[in-house]
């Protein structure tokens, strides 16, 4: 979750939760939805610019052959 930007006392409301579930068998879905509305939008990422060549080095070395590569990525392609 920290990669959606909770800190840590967010955490120590998310144990909280936990606890609750676990310890005391309580219902804490609408607690919790209302709380994790709070961290939608994903932190610490690389842009775009920079992870294209990495990922893409990163699939280039799993594959066997570049005929291969190529197909993989033509169907990626395909999908989005």
């Amino acid at each position: 979750m920290t990669r959606f930007g909770m800190k840590e006392e967010d955490f120590e409301t998310l144990a909280g939760y936990m606890a609750a579930v676990i310890k005391n068998g309580e219902d804490v879905e609408d607690e919790v939805t209302k709380f994790r509305k709070k961290f939608l939008e994903m932190q610490y990422t690389l842009e775009p610019g920079k992870i294209i060549p990495i990922t893409a080095k990163l699939l280039t070395s799993m594959m066997p052959n570049s005929d291969y590569a190529k197909q993989f990525a033509e169907n990626i392609m395909k999908e989005v």
